[in-house]
């Protein structure tokens, strides 16, 4: 016996294929019809607009949190830091307090890097949340506006300490890490 949708009917059909006789209708089930508002809009339509309205407004929620926090960050980065380790390849470098090493961050996204009171770069800086290839601390991303480059390095301060890391998607990264002046 096979169920056949039957259009006609809008129900089901039961088909005896070894009887090969007609078809026998066993049951129909109505398809449900649209209740009509005063306004225009049936029930279906309705439920649809609801759906879209609270996926409208999670979605803005969403993007207000990331954009709080993210400004949370450049909040906490604001002020003087020096460099006081760096690694690359090798073993990690220490540099000692009073190094001249300095970068400073304002609250508005401009920086500058300073060697013994010598302007070595500045320019202006941008904080995403990018998600990194293994779990870390913090995902947020710094980024040099000036740089055509695409390079970002995350970024993380736990509490009078600053640290930026390479992606942990590549082995071989680099970090280093400022003590707030």
């Amino acid at each position: 016996m096979i169920l056949v949708k039957d259009k006609k009917v809008c129900g089901l059909l039961a088909i005896d294929l070894l009887n090969s006789g007609p078809a026998k209708k066993f049951e129909t089930l109505p398809w449900p019809k649209a209740t009509k508002r005063p306004y225009g809009l049936s029930i279906p339509e309705t439920i649809g607009m609801k759906i879209l309205l609270c996926a409208f407004i999670l979605l803005s929620l969403a993007s207000c949190k990331k954009d709080g926090v993210v400004s949370t960050m450049k909040d906490a980065m604001e002020g003087s830091w020096e460099l006081r380790s760096r690694s690359t390849w090798g073993a990690p470098v220490s540099f000692p307090a009073g190094n001249g090493e300095i970068m400073k961050f304002s609250r508005n996204g401009s920086y500058e890097m300073k060697r013994n009171d010598t302007l070595v770069a500045s320019g202006h800086f941008d904080i995403s949340i990018k998600t990194d290839c293994y779990f870390r601390e913090s995902n947020f991303a710094f980024t040099v506006l000036e740089s055509s480059s695409g390079n970002y390095l995350y970024v993380e301060k736990r509490s009078d300490t600053l640290f930026f890391n390479t992606s942990n998607c590549v082995s071989d990264g680099s970090s280093s890490y400022y003590k707030r002046l």
